[in-house]
């Protein structure tokens, strides 16, 4: 039985500003990986056949450029399939010794977390704001035209649930039910604040 499918062409006049949940790569980037999994693939754990040896050099020489950028030694940095896989194990990992030494709060302030509205060490591309008596969710639904944005931490804002990390900053209920975050990168020649403006204003 042959399966049909049919390809649709869209044209996206949206713009992407929702980095943090998730980003494209470097077309660069892209191109090599794609070289690696059609042309170069081999299992880094294979090391009986030139295919695997090869996979192996690739990752160790990954390891060490990620090592000199954190000026870390290559054997502590270990690589995982994402964000939440590296919480749980750091989390898992200091668990021992937080029962030994009766460590039961990994936060343990307010000020511990740096970010979104509160902090002044925040990244220059990202940007987490409120503004009084304007709905999140109506807004994301008006601007999801123009731009894509999202609210709460990428964590959450699948769900309808107040972000625990904006509650945890202190922030009060309107204010973490109001927050909107746009997030972008360098790859981002120009922001399209008139649209945003525009919008924003029509709910205000």
């Amino acid at each position: 039985m042959s399966l049909a499918v049919q390809t649709y062409h869209i044209r996206i006049m949206t713009t992407y500003l929702d980095y943090n949940a998730t980003s494209p790569v470097l077309p660069e980037v892209a191109d090599f990986v794609y070289q690696l999994m059609t042309e170069e693939y081999g299992n880094a754990g294979s090391r009986t056949h030139v295919f695997g040896a090869k996979a192996k050099a690739y990752v160790e020489a990954a390891r060490g450029q990620v090592a000199q950028i954190v000026d870390a030694d290559k054997s502590e940095v270990i690589f995982t399939s994402g964000a939440t896989e590296s919480n749980n194990i750091a989390i898992l990992g200091l668990k021992e010794y937080a029962l030994k030494n009766n460590k039961k709060h990994m936060i343990s302030l307010v000020s511990d977390l740096n970010g979104n509205i509160i902090g002044s060490d925040t990244s220059p591309f990202v940007i987490n704001f409120y503004i009084p008596g304007v709905n999140s969710e109506a807004a994301m639904v008006l601007m999801k035209e123009s731009i894509a944005i999202s609210n709460g931490s990428a964590c959450t804002s699948s769900s309808y649930k107040p972000s625990h990390v904006l509650t945890a900053m202190g922030l009060s209920d309107d204010a973490v039910a109001g927050s909107l975050r746009i997030s972008w990168s360098h790859m981002i020649k120009d922001l399209p604040v008139d649209a945003i403006r525009n919008s924003l204003l029509k709910l205000m």
